[in-house]
């Protein structure tokens, strides 16, 4: 018995060596199949050869490392200049010192006296003026020479300019073998260097096929041809960061919108301060113009300071930052890119930089309603009987009241480098992998083209084929639908497949196959980064992030939501007139009361859910509400939304015939003391039509749990005035003077067209939607 079971023992043993080393073997062929490189056998020369062949193994070793060191320092690229056009793939790019954005510029100057060009690995191409659509385009070289879904030719794949670059350079490090014929050597070239690059998962191995006889008298000949070297530095993670970098600012802006917040936090009715995107000066501000060369200088510093604040989430030199300011805590947390990789990759010991420099001239223009060439003007409002007709003639004196308009559109480009280093490479001795990328803002808001300019070499005939049958090469792609409450099956589903901004819109004729359990097997194009938007009718379903590649088949489960009906009610908070208790300018306060809609007024909602993916169906609520109609029943999905409520009251009315803002007396100027020198008298102004009495707009989001267990969702208004009936009562004093001391006054006027800066004061908790 104990020999039979020590016998069971090996065999056991023995069984799990061989399918070990079956799984391993397996796994190596898996991987060379994938990589497509197979490790040249070294010859094993006499010692007396060894030096020989230990040269030319240094020499590829030098030649590879500088390869790969130009590389990095030129976004991808060995050489960026006419005069070394072989060592590129053919690519020249095009840079201007002077004006780095401006149409047809593919790279950036590092310095003024520096020939070092960055291209960009993504820019505007058209003017800096083009009316959209605007044309974008992108430098950025394939990594491997077997990737062929992106703009620039593979003969430009890094690996490809690695394997050039080593084939000119080797004869010049090699010398013609000089060294070694004074020693009595014979070198017979045999053919041409061969040289092959490979990019590894963790490191790059550069091999060289070069056939060569040796001979030395007194020695028996001998006869090598096969190097190689591999490089400790791990360009695939390089390269995935800078390339996550980048497809993650074009599908999410990181680098235009902490800018545009930035513009507005350092701006202000002050000359001292940039022009404001929106502000407005009131009575007898002084009023502000700005000359539009003079603010360049401040907003390139803006520029300098803040773009070395981005800082990529989880990489080596990721900093917590934290002020006393809530303002400048919520600003620069803006600046952090919550980013992941496409592949994988661990960025933790990587350090990501980005820097622009102020000798780089940006592309600006600021524009308003009174602006011009040379001056940034604020519009003064004419008179309020532009807006109220019926006042009589000859009262310029309202001018004074109504408020100065500072509001102008920036339109901004300028060049960014994105550095990504790892300190671990080469042995410790660091390695860098930079490119340039441009950011571009116009009237106020990213401008940054999408993925398909990005991800697809042609751009006239992108739509066809994005829609071409033949251009449908992934694998199979299994979509199986269900209700995710029930998770039973949902039948024919209808499903688009989003790449940028392109869609296909998939139907019965591209379907493989369907069957009765809500599968649909299809093909779809390629595409890094797409989205499936599967819906049917009553049910709803967010985007799904769906990559394809060519001949990868996968199984995507869409969980569809069926859509909530709820009843959808307006309650309205009545912002008031009290001098003696004022929560807001001119003594007025939110009354935490809440009130139903009144017989003589009207609100209108109109909720409009922004789209996540180009592509996807709009979805908007339209409802009016009055006093017959406070309920009604609606469809709502989750997502975010943008609200527009207004409020209007018809007079006359049962409680009021006509709002009455009696005649005043009101400072029109100012001593430097700030003592009042002059004033004048602002006639009755009677209001007995209907009236605004509340416009608000404001964004907010409905959450999948929040609607979940629901029956109810009310949104809440401001309306001003509130109750108009109390606006009316009459209070006799001690001298017997009939007086209304909550009446409105004409500076009241202007808390009726306040609506955005009603919501900034009074948003949180009283305008936020609830569900019962």
């Amino acid at each position: 018995m104990n020999k039979r079971g020590q016998l069971t023992v090996f065999i056991i043993i023995g069984i799990i060596l061989i399918v070990s080393t079956a799984l391993i073997f397996f796994i190596r062929s898996q991987i060379t199949d994938s990589q497509k490189f197979e490790e040249p056998t070294l010859e094993t020369v006499p010692t007396e050869y060894q030096p020989l062949q230990q040269f030319i193994t240094q020499c590829l070793q030098t030649t590879s490392k500088e390869a790969i060191i130009k590389i990095g320092m030129q976004g991808g690229y060995i050489s960026t200049s006419v005069q070394d056009i072989d060592l590129t793939g053919g690519q020249v790019f095009r840079a201007s010192v002077t004006d780095p954005t401006s149409a047809g510029m593919e790279s950036v100057q590092y310095s003024p006296n520096n020939n070092l060009k960055v291209p960009y690995w993504w820019y505007l191409d058209s003017s800096n003026t083009c009316n959209t659509p605007c044309q974008f385009d992108s430098k950025m070289p394939p990594l491997r020479k077997t990737d062929e879904a992106l703009i620039i030719s593979t003969q430009s794949a890094i690996e490809v300019q690695i394997e050039r670059y080593v084939e000119q350079q080797l004869p010049v490090c090699l010398g013609g073998f000089e060294q070694f014929k004074t020693q009595g050597f014979s070198v017979e070239v045999n053919d041409n260097p061969e040289v092959t690059a490979h990019i590894a998962r963790l490191d790059t191995a550069v091999a060289l096929k070069y056939p060569l006889e040796l001979k030395r008298e007194g020695l028996r000949s001998t006869k090598i041809e096969n190097f190689i070297v591999r490089h400790d530095v791990n360009l695939q993670r390089a390269y995935d960061a800078a390339q996550t970098v980048l497809l993650s600012n074009v599908q999410n802006e990181y680098f235009e919108r902490p800018i545009i917040q930035a513009i507005a936090a350092f701006s202000g009715v002050d000359e001292n301060k940039l022009p404001p995107m929106a502000s407005y000066g009131y009575g007898d501000t002084p009023v502000v113009t700005w000359q539009k060369s003079a603010v360049e200088e401040p907003l390139t510093d803006l520029l300098a300071i803040h773009t070395p604040l981005y800082q990529v989430v989880g990489t080596n030199n990721y900093q917590l930052r934290s002020f006393d300011s809530e303002l400048q805590t919520g600003l620069y947390k803006s600046f952090n890119m919550p980013i992941a990789s496409m592949s994988a990759e661990d960025y933790s010991e990587l350090n990501i930089n980005f820097v622009y420099y102020d000798w780089w001239p940006i592309y600006y223009d600021i524009t308003g309603e009174n602006s011009d060439q040379t001056f940034v003007r604020p519009t003064i409002i004419p008179g309020l009987r532009s807006i109220l007709p019926f006042i009589p003639a000859g009262m310029d004196v309202l001018d004074t009241v109504l408020p100065t308009s500072y509001i102008f559109n920036y339109d901004l480009s300028y060049p960014m480098i994105v550095t990504i280093n790892d300190p671990t490479a080469f042995n410790g001795e660091g390695y860098t992998f930079q490119y340039a990328l441009e950011v571009n803002i116009r009237n106020n808001y990213p401008l940054n083209g999408s993925i398909d300019d990005l991800l697809n070499p042609t751009r006239g005939e992108l739509s066809d084929l994005f829609h071409n049958p033949l251009q449908r090469n992934s694998g199979n792609i299994t979509i199986r639908v269900s209700d995710k409450q029930t998770g039973e099956p949902v039948l024919k589903p209808s499903i688009t497949f989003v790449c940028g901004r392109q869609r296909l819109q998939l139907d019965s004729s591209t379907l493989y196959a369907e069957d009765s359990d809500g599968t649909v097997i299809t093909r779809l194009p390629v595409c890094l980064g797409g989205k499936l938007l599967v819906s049917a009718k009553d049910y709803f379903s967010p985007p799904i992030n769906l990559s394809t590649e060519i001949g990868r088949a996968t199984t995507v489960r869409a969980k569809l939501r069926p859509i909530r009906t709820l009843n959808l009610t307006v309650k309205i908070q009545n912002l008031t007139k009290q001098s003696t208790s004022a929560r807001y300018k001119s003594g007025w306060y939110l009354d935490k009361s809440l009130s139903t809609i009144g017989t003589t007024q009207t609100v209108l909602v109109s909720l409009e859910r922004k789209p996540q993916v180009y592509g996807e169906q709009p979805f908007n609520i339209i409802a009016s509400f009055d006093v017959n109609n406070q309920v009604l029943p609606v469809k709502i999905i989750p997502g975010e939304y943008k609200a527009s409520i207004t409020t209007t009251y018809e007079l006359p009315s049962t409680v009021i015939e006509e709002l009455v803002i009696p005649e005043d007396r009101i400072c029109v100027k100012r001593n430097f003391l700030g003592q009042c020198t002059k004033r004048e008298t602002i006639p009755q102004i009677v209001f007995n039509e209907t009236i605004a009495q509340g416009s608000l707009n404001f964004e907010f989001e409905v959450s999948d749990w929040s609607i979940e267990d629901a029956n109810t969702m009310t949104v809440y208004t401001i309306v001003a005035p509130g109750d108009l009936g109390y606006y009316e009562l009459e209070v006799t004093n001690d001298l017997g003077q009939v007086t209304k001391p909550n009446a409105l006054k004409h500076d009241d006027l202007n808390i009726l067209g306040e609506s955005e800066e009603l919501v900034e004061e009074f948003q949180r908790p009283y305008l936020e939607p609830t569900y019962e």
